[in-house]
């Protein structure tokens, strides 16, 4: 399965009524989902976070407490799997659209 990544910012708001941003970079793998049909019962969109690590001047994985929060996160994996149903997307059309570009080169010439 392929491994993607995932680029985020995570704000805390600390005790003293501060906050802090940290930047994370998410390793995830993604598994579309397929609807249901005669026979056979339909199955969600699947994401799993492989690992993430705070980004700054050196990277650094994120404690296992922070790991906990981030792999349960409903909206960062409903965002994950839509990002990754994209790019699958953009992925299958490029080769379709750079065939038709070229035929418009050389209709043109």
């Amino acid at each position: 399965m392929r491994i993607r990544v995932f680029k985020t910012t995570l704000g805390f708001d600390l005790d003293h009524g501060g906050q802090h941003e940290v930047r994370l970079i998410l390793l995830y793998t993604f598994e579309a989902g397929r609807p249901a049909d005669r026979g056979n019962s339909g199955c969600a969109d699947t994401v799993e976070i492989v690992s993430a690590k705070i980004a700054g001047i050196v990277e650094a994985d994120v404690p296992d407490w922070l790991m906990s929060v981030i792999a349960t996160d409903a909206t960062l994996l409903t965002t994950l799997c839509a990002v990754a149903r994209d790019n699958d997307r953009a992925d299958e059309a490029e080769p379709a659209q750079r065939e038709q570009d070229g035929h418009e080169l050389r209709r043109a010439a």
